[in-house]
């Protein structure tokens, strides 16, 4: 079952970076 956790670990982090850049377009967006 390890390989699952990998996975949702990856996904997690896909998913964080999408939020981060989110944030950083928002951040441009005010400047």
């Amino acid at each position: 079952m390890s390989h699952l956790r990998d996975y949702d670990g990856l996904v997690y982090a896909q998913n964080w970076q999408l939020l981060r850049g989110d944030e950083q377009l928002d951040a441009a967006r005010d400047a």
